[in-house]
């Protein structure tokens, strides 16, 4: 029997959103994406944790030929900060996060090609977690041409399991769900990236002190990880040291849809060659790039001091 999976509905009245499981036809028409399709093979499903989800990927990238190519990032709040510095220390909490980016060997992270695929896992420090209460797992997945959003949780919040959970695609950030869910964060349907640009101060890279904010479970679980080090290389030795690398991706990701999104709503791609059409739709939204913050660099100084 398949994995039950779902798709969210958002509400804007305060009431709870509804999550309703997915039934052949909405799987047909939604779940048409390389994850959304993986996801209905076999127990693929009963993948919850960051660590079920990424391992088998990480192995396929170790085998010869590789079949996947997988980057791992580490992002922390305040990471420069040391863990249990002061005696009040349990109130902070950095919030250590994992980016792992995952396509076909050889090829290139969000490219146009509908032939590729690209995975953007994000998960919390707790890799082999499968409870929504402590932990979370996220999943952008790109077809070449948009993004669709996954979250494994809780459905309509009061399940003792998770189970994975459709939350729209790219397009869907401009319809009945615009600010919502996903696109709250995602306001233009796109992936977006903490800190786009360096000093980076919140990402893992070789010249910050990035280790000072682990705590001694931390170790031992990213000890054990091979998709975050490497026997014999020290801690962190798989993980990315330049999330300037991740940058590119993003950028490139963010490119790619918006080449995509232009067409949707300037162009009549019915006709050969496309002509413009005479009335664009989305208009306020285009707009909104030159008057409000929906594309935000978010940074953070070292000290108070100016």
């Amino acid at each position: 029997m398949s994995v039950p999976l779902y798709w969210r509905q958002f509400t804007r009245d305060g009431s709870p959103d509804v999550d309703t499981q997915a039934d052949a036809a909405f799987l047909a028409a939604k779940f048409t994406d390389y994850f959304g399709q993986w996801l209905q093979e076999g127990d693929n499903g009963l993948a919850r944790s960051f660590d079920a989800l990424v391992m088998p990927y990480w192995t396929g990238s170790q085998q010869s030929p590789a079949q996947y190519k997988v980057s791992t990032f580490m992002i922390a709040d305040g990471s420069f900060i040391q863990a249990g510095e002061t005696p009040d220390w349990s109130w902070f909490n950095p919030h250590i996060r994992l980016v792992t980016l995952v396509c076909q060997a050889g090829k290139s992270f969000f490219a146009s090609s509908p032939a590729q695929w690209t995975l953007c896992i994000v998960g919390s420090c707790l890799l082999y977690s499968e409870d929504r209460n402590e932990s979370f797992l996220q999943v952008a997945s790109w077809n070449g041409s948009e993004f669709r959003f996954y979250q494994n949780d809780l459905v309509n919040g009061t399940s003792s399991e998770s189970f994975w959970n459709y939350f729209g695609k790219s397009m869907d950030a401009f319809g009945a769900s615009e600010y919502l869910g996903p696109f709250n964060g995602h306001v233009n349907g796109c992936c977006i990236m903490k800190e786009l640009h360096r000093p980076w101060l919140h990402w893992y890279s070789l010249s910050g002190s990035f280790q000072s904010c682990f705590t001694s479970d931390d170790v031992t679980t990213f000890e054990k990880a091979p998709y975050i080090t490497t026997p014999g290389l020290g801690l962190l030795s798989s993980v990315k040291p330049s999330p300037g690398e991740l940058e590119t991706a993003v950028r490139s990701g963010i490119s790619n849809w918006f080449g995509k999104r232009l067409k949707n709503d300037f162009l009549d791609t019915t006709q050969s060659p496309s002509k413009p059409l005479q009335s664009p739709t989305h208009i306020p939204r285009w707009t909104a790039h030159m008057f409000l913050t929906t594309t935000i660099n978010i940074g953070a100084a070292v000290s108070t001091e100016l």
